[in-house]
């Protein structure tokens, strides 16, 4: 599932870095399938399931108070890392990967002020994903 989630990423950064756009149906797939592979194995609990919706929740609250600075599509990615990683590998593999993620996002825009408002965000994600599985 891991790897999955790994390869839907690198292509959504793709698709995301030549059109600026993400497609939702393949990771709101992907988390679904997490979250129910994770319920039918009796790995998640209600809390966790609470967790992940109200994060999902913000994220679109922040998606349409922001004019979509935080695009619709990168919200799905975001949840199906949620879906996927916080399940199979623990909230802690989570939090590194968005902790890698910023890090890595935030030296490219050092490294590349091109005086663009908005930049592809899946990269990042792909790049902290990659960090979450296999540092944490």
């Amino acid at each position: 599932m891991k790897e999955v989630l790994i390869g839907m990423l690198l292509l959504e950064s793709i698709l995301d870095m030549k059109t600026k756009q993400v497609w939702i149906v393949p990771p709101i797939l992907i988390m679904a399938a997490g979250v129910i592979r994770s319920i039918s194995k009796g790995e998640m609990n209600l809390p966790e399931l609470a967790g992940i919706s109200v994060t999902i929740l913000i994220l679109v609250l922040v998606s349409k108070g922001s004019r979509e600075s935080l695009g619709m599509g990168d919200v799905w990615l975001i949840g199906s890392m949620l879906g996927v990683l916080g399940i199979l590998l623990g909230m802690e593999s989570v939090l590194l990967a968005f902790l890698l993620s910023g890090l890595y996002g935030g030296i490219q825009f050092i490294c590349h002020k091109s005086g663009k408002k908005r930049f592809p965000m899946a990269p990042f994600l792909l790049m902290g994903t990659i960090g979450g599985v296999y540092m944490g």
